[in-house]
């Protein structure tokens, strides 16, 4: 990266100043003794390779500068000049990391000539009659500032720093070394008029200064890394309290990133101090741990709380203050958190500050967070467009939030918005929260008999039912009119027309439980297409929540339903939903959904009727749908799920009626499988029972879509082939043989298991069922008896592979 224009002259300024330093003592030079200027020449050289490299800068000093102030007592200004050059060529170049640019040893040099001339002139500037202590001190405080500012400066500059903190951090600590320093030349300087060799005897002195620099320095560098330690342990503490809110609220990863990112960007403009920008950085990602105090209803409910539900949400600022100030940060966390709910005119919580009450770091922090929670797709409704989000919070100004931060926001958001698309979401963190825990004892209290919650009484107490008591009657009457011999779509339709004449909706949806999914097994009304595809997992969207948590929604926002109204071709919207689940004592079997376009279209009351007769709907609802069930159990084999005898009677008569006109063929085919009953006997009913499946399974994926195949009795098969002819019934039976032995084979590897048929063709056989099947019963018989399979006689390692079927 390129330096600015201000460094470049910054440095400029220097290089030119050092460089007519240099020009002017060569050509002005002078040495009353050369051999004392060569030893100081050389010790210079040996004392500018001690050196030490500063804390938080790129800069190194050396203990060179008592041997200068020194020599600026006891020689002229041109041998000054010359072992100040020689102090940062060896400084420069001594066990340097990288190898130093043209112009940075320029700048290095010129430095310490301008540092060496102004300290020189102090020195020699003061009347003879001054005390030789205080001419050197002032000459090495004159060195100390020009050399250090200089340096810190151009530090500054190229590394974006403050100056004066650049400055304090790396090079007033050494000030009183300096002090030290002076004191020493003082003294070199008065025994060198005895013997300057004498003087050199002061050497370990100097050595013992480079050496308490660097121990100095080591203790700075160890204090830097304890502070890094404990900075780390916050930042660990911080990511591991958002963990905790992670594993309550799965919107947090992403909304905590993006607060971070424009909390980070509206605090550089508005004149906050160091320790405020690092307390709101926590705050922003720890504002809204106190949620751990708040049920997980809650917090993911997708529709509007309650007043009760609001109370226990509105606890979070102060639970969450109280976890942070026990974490100890150096800097104010907890009223940022504490207060981050509270609103510029006084109307917020939880304490109602108002105006400049409320910290700094909170104001800027509620703008973010309303700005980000209109703007991100929450569990209670989809995300708004950004400058519609923007609009609403700046039609806040002055009343919820501060106009100045506001402000700030509007000139910034779409910059910050880009900001923070581009930083990448951390995955949430690997938490066992479905984990089942099969180990430990019994609780101290024992186990609750029965765990059924009573849903009706818990949201409708006496009070309440008392307004909805009319309404309640007329659909008991309705309800105990519901026969057992109305199928569960007439029941639906039924319990929805009613529904629709207590509560009135443009929409009405009945989901029903399957697996862990709500399928909409009813609906009528507006956006029926849309509603009939949708498929919602438990917990998601409005009746997910519902049924997960057992209690209702009232005027949630039904674009939360995964899948409702995707893409630009969505229908008239709904924009309320009125969500009861339906339960029964074997548990949650769906949920009753009630859809207006208004917005806020349902109250309470409506609420409230439901829940007064939804565990009527629930039981006619399970009763139809357990009666339709039997029914279907009543003409379908259980082992086979292929129909059974009585059914198959009904479709050979029906397939007859169909070909009586014009006495078009119609097959019954009879089979019996050999070796299942030597299977029962050996090995039990469930082996012989996966016998038949494995049978079953190949039969029917042999049938066209014209045929029909059923169970009837312990080990027969009937099939009822319309249209084929003498021959490609052989053909068909040859084909079920041969589907029977590769069952046997891939069973126990042998061909254990054979077929005996017997068929009755339409009209040449017979003209009625009864008589079709009796007549290829007869012909099965007659097989049989041939059959030599017949006598199954099998041992335990037949039946090795018999597991897999």
């Amino acid at each position: 990266m390129g330096l600015s224009t201000t460094t470049k002259f910054y440095i400029g300024v220097f290089i030119c100043a050092g460089l007519i330093l240099s020009v002017s003592s060569t050509l002005h030079w002078s040495s009353a003794d050369h051999g004392r200027f060569l030893a100081y020449f050389l010790l210079t050289a040996i004392a500018s390779g001690m050196k030490v490299r500063l804390p938080g800068v790129t800069g190194t000093i050396s203990a060179s500068y008592v041997l200068l102030l020194s020599c600026m007592v006891q020689f002229s200004w041109s041998e000054v000049a010359a072992i100040a050059v020689i102090s940062a060529l060896v400084q420069s170049f001594w066990k340097a990391k990288s190898r130093p640019s043209l112009i940075q040893l320029s700048f290095n040099t010129s430095v310490t000539i301008a540092s060496a001339a102004l300290a020189y002139a102090i020195y020699h500037a003061w009347p003879t009659d001054i005390s030789p202590i205080f001419s050197i001190t002032s000459a090495a405080c004159a060195f100390f500032l020009i050399n250090t500012v200089s340096v810190a400066g151009v530090i500054a500059l190229t590394e974006h720093k403050s100056l004066i903190r650049t400055w304090e951090k790396s090079y007033i600590w050494s000030f009183p070394y300096y002090l030290v320093g002076a004191s020493i030349a003082l003294s070199m300087s008065y025994l060198s008029k005895l013997n300057w060799e004498i003087a050199l005897a002061i050497l370990p002195v100097i050595f013992l200064i480079y050496r308490s620099y660097t121990l100095h320095l080591r203790q700075l560098e160890a204090g830097k890394r304890q502070a890094e330690i404990v900075a780390a342990l916050h930042v660990r503490t911080i990511e591991t309290l958002a963990f905790a809110i992670e594993a309550k609220d799965q919107t947090t990863a992403a909304h905590l990133k993006r607060v971070q990112i424009y909390t980070g960007a509206l605090c550089q403009g508005l004149g906050l101090s160091e320790d405020e920008k690092l307390a709101l950085h926590a705050a922003s990602i720890l504002h809204d741990v106190g949620k751990i105090a708040v049920p997980d209803y809650i917090i993911s409910k997708p529709g509007r709380l309650t007043p009760e539900e609001f109370d226990r949400m509105k606890i979070h600022p102060i639970v969450g203050a109280e976890i942070v100030e026990r974490i100890g940060f150096p800097y104010p966390v907890a009223p940022i958190v504490r207060a981050h709910h509270e609103k510029w005119d006084g109307s917020g919580y939880p304490f109602g500050l108002a105006g400049d009450q409320i910290p700094m770091g909170a104001r800027i922090l509620s703008v973010v967070d309303c700005f980000d929670a209109l703007a991100s797709d929450r569990q209670y409704r989809k995300a708004l467009p950004l400058e519609q989000a923007m609009a609403i919070i700046a039609g806040e100004a002055g009343k919820s939030f501060d106009r100045q931060i506001v402000e700030l926001l509007s000139q910034r958001y779409l910059q910050l918005e880009q900001l923070a698309q581009a930083q990448p979401v951390p995955d949430p963190p690997k938490l066992s929260l479905h984990a089942k825990v099969e180990r430990g004892p019994e609780p101290a209290v024992g186990f609750e008999a029965a765990a059924v919650r009573n849903v009706a009484n818990r949201f409708n107490p006496p009070d309440q039912l008392a307004t909805a008591h009319d309404k309640t009657r007329a659909f008991d009457e309705f309800t105990s009119t519901l026969g057992i011999s109305l199928s569960s779509g007439e029941t639906l339709g039924i319990v929805c027309s009613r529904v629709n004449a207590l509560v009135p909706a443009d929409a009405v949806s009945v989901y029903l439980m399957e697996s862990s999914t709500l399928v909409p097994e009813y609906v009528r009304g507006e956006n029926f297409k849309v509603l009939s595809s949708l498929r919602i997992g438990l917990g998601e969207g409005v009746a997910g929540w519902v049924a997960e948590n057992h209690m209702p929604i009232l005027n949630g926002d039904p674009m939360v339903e995964p899948g409702y109204c995707n893409g630009p071709a969505c229908p008239s919207p709904l924009n309320s939903v009125l969500a009861v689940p339906l339960q029964t004592d074997s548990g949650t079997i769906g949920v009753l959904a009630l859809y207006r376009a208004a917005k806020d279209a349902f109250s309470r009351e409506d609420m409230q009727d439901l829940m007064a007769v939804s565990s009527r709907i629930s039981l006619a609802i399970e009763s139809s749908w357990l009666q339709e069930h039997r029914k279907v159990l009543e003409n379908v084999d259980l082992i086979t799920g292929l129909p059974n005898g009585r059914t198959l009677s009904s479709n050979i008569a029906a397939e007859i009626g169909k070909r009586r006109a014009t006495n078009a063929t119609l097959t019954v085919l009879l089979c019996a499988l050999e070796g299942v009953a030597g299977v029962h006997e050996s090995f039990g009913r469930v082996a012989a029972d996966q016998v038949l499946r494995a049978v079953a399974r190949r039969f029917r994926d042999s049938c066209r879509e014209v045929d029909c195949l059923g169970r009837r009795g312990s080990d027969e098969f009937v099939f009822v082939l319309p249209g084929l002819s003498a021959n490609a019934v052989d053909g068909r039976i040859s084909a079920l043989n041969y589907l029977v032995r590769e069952a046997s084979r891939e069973l126990w590897g042998s061909e254990l298991l054979s077929l005996s048929s017997g068929t009755a063709m339409f009209p040449l056989n017979g003209s009625t069922a009864e008589v079709l099947v009796a007549e290829a019963e007869n012909k099965m018989f007659a097989a049989r008896r041939l059959n030599v399979g017949a006598n199954f006689n099998s041992t335990a390692e037949d039946l090795v592979h018999l597991s897999r079927f």
